[in-house]
């Protein structure tokens, strides 16, 4: 819900993989609200404490021209 309420974004582009025992979820939101990098509220600071919690969780927010890309990578 993050990237349709922060995003605007016009495409939402959620993919799963798995290599070496570790899991990748990635979620892209294109063509909306650029993500500037840089954080002021609690979303972000949340999002990364709960993946710390998961089994090995990393948590990594990529700036896109038009949008943003979360990547969570948790081991299995």
């Amino acid at each position: 819900t993050n990237a349709v309420n922060h995003g605007d974004p016009k495409v939402i582009r959620v993919s799963c993989s798995r290599t070496d025992g570790r899991l990748s979820i990635v979620v892209t939101n294109r063509g909306g609200v650029a993500y500037s990098g840089q954080s002021t509220g609690y979303g972000i600071r949340n999002m990364q404490t709960r993946a710390l919690q998961l089994n090995g969780g990393e948590l990594q927010i990529k700036a896109l021209q038009d949008g943003a890309e979360v990547v969570l990578r948790l081991d299995l």
